[in-house]
């Protein structure tokens, strides 16, 4: 017990140690990655020559490990596809010659490695105490913001929410691993993030997903393997599966992608309808502030547009729902049904991005508060 005790308070220590770490970064920003992986060395080092390094072979850990390379290439697959169709690309500012791909991946790779070889020691040493496997998670949260903290500055709005959207992939990611790490080993974690982390490095061009689209697929997919991986488990650890069994799974994993690119798609105009937050009350009572619209997408705005629809377009870099009052020469002349007078502009049909066609009630509200946060914090 006395033994059992003093590895606690070690393994607690080398928690408080990388969040102490990390937080004194966020302040002094003196971690760059090498400064970091020479840290996580250390760390890894004290931790081995302290606990040692036990190795595992689960039988299942196959079966997990197929899960994580299936995600990550039916998301490569269809998010090249969707960049070579539809989206296209971004060309990234990083050089693409062979030695300085090198020298920038180099740290990445060991920050990775050293990371989940952490994590792993952790979890391992500390599956018998609750307290430390949910440090554990929130320590390699700060870990990973350590990373990515220098690119942003906190004085623009627009910065905050990404970093906000950051922080909702770092939570979902990390819980996904230190579970993985906890049930197998650290072979799946290192994988599974050389996958998903360094292709920013390495290639040149990637699909231009934007920005919202990439936090919700990085946000979700984690989720989605965690479910996977606990069902797998359940299965591998108990029973082994019958035939009808594999079939009823199958048709779930493939019910769930189906779901998730539906999600995804609806939420960012990829198809005909698509989904849109109303973020004020200028249309009120007929359509509110926080509620949701179908909108739908107009190919012959001409003859498709008629007066008392409500119109969704964009002015100034900003999208407004307004109703028709009156079309002329090719142009839209629009009026919110809460306001006294029309909208003193013309909308071009260039502008146009399409109508509203269904209204959700208040499902927006949450999308809507944050945007006037951020809007405050200016």
């Amino acid at each position: 017990m006395k033994r059992m005790k003093r590895g606690q308070i070690v393994l607690l220590i080398m928690n408080i140690v990388l969040i102490g770490l990390t937080l004194l970064n966020v302040f002094f920003r003196f971690l760059d990655e090498w400064v970091l992986t020479i840290f996580l060395g250390i760390i890894l080092f004290t931790l081995i020559k302290y606990f040692g390094f036990e190795r595992t072979k689960k039988y299942y850990q196959k079966y997990i490990l197929i899960i994580v390379l299936m995600a990550w290439f039916i998301y490569t697959i269809i998010s090249y596809f969707l960049g070579l169709t539809i989206l296209g690309f971004t060309i990234s500012p990083l050089s693409s010659v062979f030695q300085k791909v090198v020298i920038r991946t180099v740290p990445i790779f060991l920050i990775i490695v050293f990371s989940e070889l952490i994590r792993y020691i952790l979890v391992t040493k500390g599956r018998k105490y609750k307290d430390i496997l949910i440090i554990t998670a929130f320590t390699f949260i700060l870990v990973d913001v350590t990373v990515f903290i220098g690119n942003f500055n906190f004085h623009d709005s627009k910065m905050v929410l990404e970093f906000i959207l950051l922080i909702m992939t770092l939570i979902s990611k990390n819980i996904f691993l230190t579970y993985v790490s906890y049930k197998t080993d650290y072979r799946i974690p290192i994988i599974y993030r050389l996958l998903m982390e360094l292709p920013i490095y390495v290639f040149s061009r990637f699909p231009n997903l934007g920005e919202y689209v990439d936090t919700v697929i990085k946000f979700l997919l984690p989720i989605v393997l965690a479910f996977l991986t606990y069902r797998n488990l359940k299965v591998k650890t108990i029973e082994k599966p019958k035939e009808k069994s594999k079939t009823k799974r199958t048709i779930s994993y493939i019910l769930l992608a189906v779901f998730i690119v539906f999600f995804v798609g609806i939420t960012c105009g990829w198809f005909r309808y698509y989904t849109l937050a109303v973020g004020s009350g200028s249309m009120s009572p007929n359509i509110k502030k926080g509620d949701i619209i179908v909108v739908e997408k107009i190919k012959n705005k001409k003859e498709e547009l008629k007066i008392g629809d409500v119109l969704v377009f964009q002015y100034n870099d900003t999208i407004i729902v307004h109703r028709i009052i009156k079309i002329e020469n090719g142009y839209f002349y629009t009026k919110g049904d809460a306001n006294t007078d029309p909208d003193d502009y013309p909308i071009p049909e260039g502008d146009v991005l399409g109508k509203a066609v269904l209204r959700m009630p208040v499902v927006g509200k949450p999308i809507i508060w944050l945007n006037e946060l951020l809007e405050k914090s200016k």
